[in-house]
C-alpha cells in the first residue's frame, strides 16, 4: 500500500513534506475513528499501525535519499 501511495504521490509531484503531512493525517483520522465508532476498534487500531510503519519507513527512506545528495 505505501508504494502505491509513494508511486501515486510522485506523479503528482508532490513535495516530501506533503508525502508526510498525508500518512500523519491518515493516523490522525485513524485516532478519531477509534474514538466516535466503537465496533472497528480493533481494524482501525490495526490501521493506525500500519500507518505508522509507514511513516517510519517513508522518513527513512526521505532520510537515506536526503544522505546522498
Amino acid at each position: 500500500m505505501l508504494d502505491v501511495f509513494n508511486k501515486y504521490a510522485t506523479e503528482k509531484q508532490y513535495l516530501p513534506a506533503t508525502k508526510k503531512a498525508y500518512l500523519n493525517s491518515l493516523k490522525h483520522f485513524c485516532d478519531f475513528s477509534i474514538s466516535e465508532n466503537k465496533t472497528d476498534d480493533k481494524l482501525i487500531s490495526k490501521t493506525k499501525d500500519w500507518v505508522s510503519f509507514w511513516i517510519a519507513s517513508y522518513q527513512k527512506s526521505v532520510t537515506k535519499i536526503s544522505s546522498r545528495k
